[in-house]
């Protein structure tokens, strides 16, 4: 069962084992880093390939990792029930919006990608002074 998770938010409440439309992308909703990422992303998502799950959402139900990983970084569950984590999430999410899919595909691939693991890295370790 899907229901939307606040006004506007475009947030959903259980989760689902895969998402026919997409990817699903866990993320921290008490984190103001992450929430306007979502934003971002979910501005630039014309064909609403994501699914944004805000992992700390009472309603959520099972998620597809333990909590305190969801707490280090982002997860995201394509549609063949994959799992991606942190950088690769990134790409991931990159590669589902039109006009940025190509961004996804270059930071994907050695030696950008080895840098985007060690930015990602700092970045979600600092998220909360950011």
């Amino acid at each position: 069962m899907r229901r939307p998770r606040g006004p506007g938010t475009g947030d959903r409440g259980p989760v689902e084992a895969s998402s026919a439309r997409g990817i699903q992308v866990f993320y921290d909703g008490a984190c103001a880093l992450c929430a306007s990422t979502r934003t971002w992303a979910k501005e630039r998502d014309v064909s609403g390939r994501l699914q944004f799950v805000n992992f700390r959402d009472a309603g959520v139900g099972a998620l597809p990792v333990p909590r305190a990983q969801l707490e280090r970084e982002m997860w995201v569950r394509r549609a063949d029930g994959t799992l991606r984590a942190g950088f690769d999430g990134t790409c991931a999410v990159l590669s589902a919006l039109p006009g940025w899919r190509w961004l996804g595909a270059v930071i994907g691939t050695p030696p950008l990608r080895w840098l985007g693991i060690v930015i990602y890295r700092i970045v979600a370790r600092h998220r909360a002074k950011l």
